[in-house]
């Protein structure tokens, strides 16, 4: 069932890229996205709001205990071909985690895949300093001459 709705019906519309946010996902999921060359931003399940948002920031997180789940989130999916890019935060503006916890755990990942926290801030000098949400979006190519930018204006 998975497998259908991951990959089969994904690929009659011509997608080939998915976010997983909000929360872990199952092992196979991952699995199943390795086999078929799936792309995956992986996100993790964080996310505090602005401190602008009525009521300011949402919750507090203790950095080192963040640090410490962090690691074990990139070494539970640091294997699978499938994550193309580590996203660290759902619309989460702690400074902290741009500031402290990210860079603690970035160069856990040997194959420094990209990364996009919501603060939109450079993780490093080698990675970009925003990653457009192409896994959310639904860009369809019908022919090689269409690109994102062609589609956009329809």
């Amino acid at each position: 069932m998975v497998a259908s709705a991951a990959v089969e019906i994904p690929k009659q519309m011509h997608w080939n890229a998915f976010r997983f946010c909000i929360g872990p996902v199952p092992d196979r999921w991952l699995e199943i996205a390795d086999e078929n060359g799936l792309l995956i931003q992986n996100e993790y399940m964080v996310w505090t709001g602005h401190p602008s948002w009525r009521g300011g920031y949402r919750d507090r997180y203790d950095t080192n205990e963040m640090i410490g789940e962090y690691k074990e989130w990139i070494r539970d999916n640091w294997n699978h071909p499938s994550v193309a890019i580590w996203d660290a935060t759902n619309e989460s503006w702690l400074p902290q985690f741009s500031s402290t916890i990210i860079p603690a755990v970035r160069t856990l990942d040997l194959s420094n895949r990209p990364g996009r926290t919501a603060t939109i801030r450079p993780l490093g000098p080698t990675t970009r300093s925003k990653i457009t949400n192409i896994c959310s979006t639904a860009w369809r190519w019908k022919t090689s001459q269409e690109t994102p930018g062609s589609l956009r204006s329809r």
